[in-house]
């Protein structure tokens, strides 16, 4: 079996075409006539109306909504940057995405697809980035050894492929990290300073120059 998802195609609507596979030796395998197998182009189904991302306490979650929607969790896809996200509830008027990869906080060449394909106004309301702000989730651990010890941060938002330099943890304004690595969507970490910072001082995150608090209803997680 071969799964193949179709491109847009300039075809007047209920027109049929005759389908033709190309194998990889360069041999085309057409149709057997009696197999009936023709392509039919009709409009899509569904139509968008708006699309935006917002953080729900865990997770970056982009909602577009409209018409017409059709399919479930397991046929509905998103693309951002290429990268497929994760596809949380779908509804007649509108689909949830928790966004669980990204090379940035920039969610650039959204793709969406239902069953039937994409749907009208696609390019119109996914044409521009939808931005995330990175947010401090957590950090272990939140004790350690006077220097050296090596802090992980949760950071959703935050690119796999965004700059070390964009980040930072703080003490009184003051940067506790010698050294930093990003080490994946959301996560990175903060080998610290030899210094001492007393136990009730908050430590907050600072991404491309704006401080960020904890985001955690757990505040003893950072």
């Amino acid at each position: 079996m071969i799964t193949c998802r179709v491109d847009k195609a300039n075809k007047t609507d209920g027109t049929g075409a005759k389908m033709i596979t190309f194998l990889k030796t360069s041999e085309e395998a057409p149709c057997h006539p009696d197999d009936g197998c023709k392509w039919i182009y009709q409009p899509p189904a569904a139509t968008l109306t708006s699309a935006s991302v917002s953080f729900d306490g865990t997770n970056w979650v982009v909602t577009v909504s409209g018409t017409g929607f059709s399919g479930d969790s397991s046929t509905v896809e998103l693309f951002a940057n290429g990268i497929k996200q994760e596809t949380t509830s779908v509804s007649p008027t509108e689909a949830t995405f928790n966004v669980v990869n990204s090379q940035s906080n920039s969610l650039n060449g959204l793709k969406l697809y239902f069953p039937e394909g994409t749907p009208e106004a696609h390019d119109s309301i996914l044409g521009d980035a939808l931005l995330m702000t990175p947010k401090l989730a957590s950090f272990i651990p939140n004790a350690g050894s006077v220097g050296g010890t090596e802090v992980i941060v949760s950071a959703p938002g935050l690119g796999f492929a965004e700059s070390s330099d964009n980040v930072d943890l703080v003490s009184n304004g003051t940067s506790i990290c010698y050294s930093k690595k990003i080490l994946s969507y959301g996560v990175w970490s903060c080998r610290v300073f030899s210094m001492e910072i007393a136990a009730a001082t908050d430590i907050k995150m600072v991404y491309s120059g704006s401080t960020i608090d904890c985001s955690n209803a757990d505040a003893t997680k950072c």
